[in-house]
């Protein structure tokens, strides 16, 4: 920002008669890019029309309509003490404005950009600014103001005011200093320096206070050939005379106006002189003082004093020149102590930042040490719980009574559940630890969900609900490549869950292939139920780690919660997602929808199409609807 504003204030210094238009429009563009809009561009007021400068197309085309920029002129030249304006463009009409503002909405900021003679010229700034403009924003605009103006008139009139120049001059050289220094007292030196090179006068004296306007904080000046004499000396080493300067900033902070004392010796000057004040500026040679204050955003920054060595009397333009100088000063010294504010909030935030990080790596490696320590405690736990359960499968398959078989049958039944318990936990571990690996192997889809309905049929059976499986028309290919482990993982828990939570009526499986290509196939699965349901508020929630539908259900149905969590992951990272559809009391339906490469024709194991009911009228007769459904579909 400081060198484009630098960039500018170079460009606005450019000599007359040979600023061109393409100054113009690169330092339009710099002003966009400054203030994040869209556009800015010149106008200029003429008959009939305002004129943008740089182009020859049709005025009554622009995007504002000619009426619009005339109000916004209006209105800010109605005000010399308006710097600029916001206004809001419906459909090329102006349908809001108002004075320069933070926290406006507003889709254009116009500023009148003051001239030799007249003020006919207007700087367009196009947003959009929907939540306004920040401070920042609003304190470049005001800064921009007078370096536009110059380069405007420049370009359209190669007379200048020496007065507007040296003014320039001093921004240009403020502007460097403020992007060369890092500490507070060189640029306040530095902008001293620039003010009494615009000012003409070679003894310039700024005073930073606080907001209570109870002590100076700060100081600085500028003593041209006055710098080697022992008065300046003693200035510079500090004075007894700080009282003096705080009563005049005082009586300013009251009046908002400047405070001249054209006659130092005059007696009846007391409330910015006393008599060793007075002592002091005959050694220095001072005979007239004129005091500004530095005014930003109606607070009272401190003050500017130019110290003459003629007693001078100053009339309206000086006065209002000075005034301008000090305006601009204004500008910079508050963007100063936004700086300093920022650089420190800056070192604040840097050392949180490092902080946070410190802690967010312990607790990276605390993780990673937790979900490895779990995931190597599954693994230990894993392997003689296989055996328990091979060994209570062996045992079944001797000659037991019937108390015995049903002792070894619990014992069997526990195992199973604390080894789906300890997967769930390995698996979780995995996903955490980022350890989770897939095949990518040619499978059979349809055989991999016949395979795992297979296995999970009897446990239907045996609470007596209805479970059906149904895939796509045979003319899809359902030869793929991918990893069916995790798929046959996936369905398991799906298909588990529902088997869990229905008690009644029947559970169905279904696949179908979305789209099919040379590159890729989008197959998605969906396994319906009619058990409890679940809660719109809490569809989202069951995703979550350790989280059933229900609190209570962790105790009716057991389970740890993960399996849901881990299905969601494995998905998303096979590429797919997971959804679900429920209502209480009317059933769940979970579809998964996973990418997957085309396998090999030549292993497709699809078992030739039987032809030997084709003519024929066939009654089929079942009390479920989703198995006449699957027949019907089988038939056709």
């Amino acid at each position: 920002m400081l060198h484009k504003l630098a960039k500018i204030s170079s460009i606005a210094m450019t000599p007359p008669g040979t600023v061109t238009l393409d100054h113009v429009r690169l330092t339009c563009d710099l002003v966009r890019d400054l203030l994040g809009a869209e556009e800015a561009y010149i106008i200029r007021a003429g008959d009939p029309y305002f004129i943008r400068l740089g182009d020859d197309g049709d005025p009554r085309h622009y995007e504002v309509k000619q009426r619009g920029y005339w109000l916004a002129w209006r209105e800010l030249a109605a005000d010399p003490d308006l710097s600029a304006g916001i206004f809001t463009v419906v459909d090329r009409l102006v349908a809001d404005a108002a004075p320069i503002a933070p926290g406006i909405p507003a889709t254009h900021i116009a500023t009148i950009l003051p001239g030799n003679e007249s003020n006919s010229e207007m700087l367009i700034i196009r947003g959009d600014f929907p939540e306004g403009l920040s401070q920042d924003q609003v304190y470049l605009a005001s800064t921009l103001r007078p370096l536009l103006a110059c380069l405007a008139s420049s370009f359209l009139d190669s007379q200048r005011q020496a007065r507007l120049g040296s003014q320039l001059a001093a921004l240009a050289d403020v502007a460097e200093a403020f992007s060369r220094a890092d500490e507070m007292d060189s640029v306040l030196t530095s902008l001293a320096t620039a003010l009494a090179k615009a000012a003409g006068i070679d003894w310039v004296t700024i005073h930073l206070v606080d907001d209570a306007l109870g002590q100076i904080v700060e100081r600085a000046l500028s003593l041209a050939r006055h710098s080697g004499t022992e008065t300046a000396a003693q200035s510079r080493a500090g004075t007894s005379f700080g009282h003096l300067d705080l009563a005049v900033i005082r009586h300013m902070a009251a009046t908002r106006q400047p405070y001249l004392v054209p006659d130092v010796f005059d007696p009846n000057e007391t409330l910015a002189m006393d008599d060793e004040l007075r002592r002091y500026y005959e050694r220095a040679h001072i005979l007239s003082t004129a005091s500004f204050p530095i005014l930003f955003q109606d607070r009272v920054l401190g003050a500017v004093r130019f110290s003459s060595s003629s007693r001078r009397d100053l009339n309206a333009s000086e006065s209002e020149f000075l005034k301008a100088l000090v305006s601009q000063a204004a500008n910079t010294v508050a963007g100063l102590q936004m700086n300093r504010a920022l650089r420190d909030v800056n070192a604040e935030l840097e050392q949180a930042s490092l902080t946070s990080l410190e802690l967010a790596m312990k607790a990276e490696a605390s993780a990673r040490v937790k979900s490895e320590f779990i995931a190597n405690t599954s693994h230990e736990i894993r392997t003689p719980m296989n055996g328990v359960i091979g060994m209570t499968s062996l045992l079944l398959e001797t000659n037991l009574d019937s108390e015995q078989r049903e002792y070894v049958e619990t014992v069997r039944d526990s195992a199973d559940a604390l080894l789906t318990v300890i997967n769930d936990i390995l698996d979780f571990s995995k996903l955490e630890a980022g350890k989770m690996t897939f095949e990518a192997i040619d499978f059979n889809l349809r055989n991999t969900i016949e395979e795992v309905a297979n296995l999970l049929a009897p446990s239907a059976q045996k609470k007596g609900v209805e479970f059906t499986v149904s895939t796509a028309p045979s003319d899809f290919h359902w030869q793929l490549r991918g990893d069916p482990g995790r798929l046959r993982q996936i369905l398991t828990n799906l298909i588990g869950n529902a088997l869990k939570f229905t008690e009644k009526g029947e559970i169905s499986v279904s696949a179908t292939m979305l789209s099919q290509a040379s590159a890729q196939s989008l197959v998605r699965i969906s396994v319906a139920d009619t058990g409890i349901g679940i809660s719109k508020e809490r569809q989202q929630a069951i995703f979550e780690s350790f989280t059933q539908a229900d609190g209570t259900s962790t105790r009716k149905y057991g389970g740890t919660g993960l399996g849901l969590t881990i299905c969601k992951q494995i998905v998303e990272l096979m590429g797919g997602s997971i959804t679900v559809e429920s209502e209480p009391g009317l059933g769940s339906t979970f579809s998964v929808t996973v990418p997957l490469a085309p396998g090999a024709a030549s292993l497709d194991r699809e078992l030739p199409m039987d032809t030997t009911l084709r003519g024929r009228t066939v009654l089929f007769v079942d009390d479920n609807a989703t198995n006449r459904r699957i027949v019907r579909e089988q038939l056709l």
